[in-house]
């Protein structure tokens, strides 16, 4: 499969306080990872994704000029 560009997801270790990141396809279910370290299952990291609209017409609140 090349050219093709799979999102990565990032998981944290309770135990031993390590972040992985993992890289497998949207459709795809979550395989429940575990730990290289210690074998303890890993717990998925949610994180804010950083977005920026720049220019009118995004609210109806914008002053249009």
């Amino acid at each position: 499969m090349k050219g093709i560009i799979l999102p990565t997801y990032e998981y944290d270790c309770m135990s031993c306080a390590k972040r992985y990141t993992k890289t497998r396809g949207m459709s795809e279910s979550d395989p429940g990872y575990q730990c290289d370290t210690c074998n303890n299952d890993l717990v998925r990291v949610y994180s804010n994704v950083g977005v920026l609209f720049n220019g009118t017409g995004f609210y109806s609140t914008d002053n249009r000029k």
